[in-house]
C-alpha cells in the first residue's frame, strides 16, 4: 500500500501521474489524500475523476478543494 497525496493547487485530473507525490496514480490497494491548499491567487481547485477508478481509501481534508466524479457529482471537505 501507497499513500499518494495531492500536489497540484491548481487542480487537474485524477490519473495525471505527475499530480500525485510519490508521482504514479492510487489503486485499488492505495490511500489517496487531498489536503493541498489553493494555488496562489486562487480561492480553491477541483480534482476530476474522468472514468472509472479504484482507490483503497481516500482523505479529503481541504475545505478549498472539491472532487469531481463523472456525470456531475462531486464531494466537498467540510469547512473548518
Amino acid at each position: 500500500m501507497t499513500n499518494f497525496t495531492w500536489n497540484n493547487g491548481s487542480g487537474g485530473v485524477w490519473t495525471t501521474a505527475s499530480d500525485w507525490t510519490p508521482s504514479g496514480t492510487p489503486g485499488a490497494s492505495d490511500s489517496a489524500t487531498i489536503s493541498l491548499a489553493p494555488a496562489s491567487g486562487q480561492t480553491g481547485y477541483a480534482v476530476e475523476v474522468l472514468g472509472t477508478v479504484s482507490v483503497g481509501s481516500i482523505l479529503l481534508d481541504q475545505a478549498a478543494a472539491t472532487l469531481s466524479i463523472g456525470g456531475g457529482n462531486s464531494a466537498g471537505a467540510p469547512a473548518r
